[in-house]
């Protein structure tokens, strides 16, 4: 994982853990929105710079394989989206 990887995984493990674990109630929704804008954001910022496949996963909202290419595992299976070979 490079530097520009690296910022996505804080982030990326924060909006998990809040979609796994959401908070009850309307603090609960505003912290998950709250997560989904911050990704977003990171998204559009640095998007040149990130892998293809990063960016694939992030475009899909492919949270948990976003978390797992920045956490070094390349070896997951593919998905159904169908946009890829």
């Amino acid at each position: 994982m490079n530097v520009s990887e690296s910022i996505w995984l804080a982030p990326l493990r924060k909006l998990l853990n809040d979609v796994r674990e959401p908070q009850p109630g309307k603090e609960g929704l505003e912290k998950l929105m709250g997560a989904l804008t911050e990704v977003d954001a990171l998204l559009t910022l640095n998007r040149s710079q990130m892998p293809p496949d990063l960016v694939h996963f992030l475009e899909r909202r492919s949270y948990e394989k976003a978390a797992q290419f920045c956490e070094g595992n390349l070896g997951m299976p593919r998905g159904t989206c169908g946009s890829r070979n």
